[in-house]
């Protein structure tokens, strides 16, 4: 179950590693990711918009490192 908040989609920590999981490459970082809470009610929730910025920061990082290595190699 989703929830929102002022419009943005928020998700549990469950859900956040399941996204993580759900990615090859940054399957590794699933339990080191780190989000600003949103608290609701009793739980705690991350907005979907700031998963998806991380998850593209950290790609984009992931992929500069692997560039760099192979350059390295050449």
């Amino acid at each position: 179950m989703e929830i929102t908040e002022g419009g943005a989609d928020l998700l549990s920590s469950n859900q956040v590693v399941e996204r993580l999981l759900s990615h090859p490459v940054l399957r590794p970082l699933a339990l080191s990711w780190s989000l600003p809470p949103v608290p609701c009610g009793r739980e705690i929730r991350y907005r979907r918009a700031d998963l998806e910025a991380w998850i593209v920061r950290e790609v984009e990082e992931l992929e500069k490192q692997a560039r760099s290595k192979s350059s390295l190699v050449e």
